[in-house]
C-alpha cells in the first residue's frame, strides 16, 4: 500500500509477491461521495490486500478507522497465512 510522505509516495502495505496495485477509498465511495476524488482520501494497496481488505470489512461503508485497524492487524503479522 502506497502512503504520501511530504508529497512522495512509499509502501506502508505490500505484499512483495503481488504486482499489481489497487486504488483504495478510505471513506468509502458510496457514502462519502464529496470525498471521491480528493486525494487525501486515497491509498493505493496491492491487489492481494486490498481484495483481503475488503473479505474483512466488506465493501461500499468503509471508513478510514478500518483501514487503520486493517494496517495495525497487518504490521502485527495477523494475516501472514491469509496472503501467503
Amino acid at each position: 500500500m502506497l502512503n504520501r510522505l511530504n508529497g512522495m509516495f512509499a509502501f506502508a502495505i505490500w505484499d512483495k509477491k503481488e504486482r499489481k496495485l489497487n486504488a483504495h477509498h478510505l471513506n468509502g465511495w458510496a457514502w462519502a461521495k464529496d470525498q471521491r476524488f480528493d486525494l487525501e482520501n486515497g491509498i493505493t494497496l496491492c491487489e492481494n490486500c486490498h481484495k483481503l481488505f475488503h473479505s474483512i470489512y466488506g465493501r461500499g461503508k468503509n471508513t478510514r478507522e478500518q483501514y487503520e485497524e486493517f494496517k495495525i492487524r497487518y504490521d502485527n503479522h495477523e494475516f501472514i497465512k491469509m496472503i501467503s
